[in-house]
């Protein structure tokens, strides 16, 4: 497991995800706290784990239950005492909602929105939701998020109100308009431009002003 594991996080780090690792790397110090929302299968934690050494922390979030089992025994293979699993999503409020997984089997895909059950055969099942405001109270400087959470980036960000304005984090996420049904992009980025996030981002046509939006 823990040789499978390391080669999955240094082929992300050199290979799939090589721009967005580095950025990662590059908004953290040691002592920071990190959050990866949609952790998967863990990609990005070896990498931030090592961002923010032992004085920091790293709380990853994933609501699939195999996904957060895996990434807890992981996690104790690897012997991280300052790493955190929650088995949880993301999202402006406290309770439970339905996760909507596509296929059979977990998947990157699953989302708290149900345009998953159009795109093929699928299943959904109950799952415990809570705030990044909530989950993070407590924590010290927080340095960066990852956000990959399937068309729920606008409900993270509202739950994370807080800490956006208190530690104004870097932020690396995912926004598609084929994801989005109930709110478009143009919301996504009013939001952070509101909470202060100014600058350029990176979109599928190159580096734009944030302000476009």
């Amino acid at each position: 497991m823990k040789l499978r594991y390391l080669y999955r996080a240094y082929r992300a780090r050199y290979r799939d995800q090589r721009h967005e690792i580095f950025a990662a790397r590059a908004a953290l110090r040691p002592g920071d706290t990190a959050a990866d929302i949609g952790a998967h299968k863990g990609a990005y934690l070896y990498w931030l784990k090592r961002a923010i050494g032992k004085s920091g922390e790293v709380h990853a979030f994933e609501p699939q239950s195999p996904l957060a089992a895996y990434l807890q025994n992981i996690t104790n293979t690897m012997n991280w005492k300052n790493v955190f699993v929650h088995e949880c999503a993301l999202t402006d409020r406290v309770g439970t909602s339905l996760l909507h997984v596509p296929g059979k089997d977990d998947s990157p895909s699953a989302s708290l929105g149900d345009h998953v059950n159009q795109n093929g055969p699928n299943h959904s099942y109950e799952c415990v939701v809570d705030t990044l405001d909530s989950k993070l109270q407590s924590s010290k400087q927080v340095g960066f998020l990852k956000v990959d959470v399937e068309g729920f980036e606008l409900q993270v960000f509202r739950g994370a109100e807080q800490i956006l304005e208190q530690h104004t984090p870097v932020i690396l996420f995912e926004c598609e308009t084929r994801h989005l049904t109930e709110h478009t992009m143009t919301d996504v980025f009013a939001f952070l431009l509101d909470r202060g996030y100014i600058g350029s981002f990176f979109a599928p046509d190159g580096l734009r002003p944030v302000e476009d939006f």
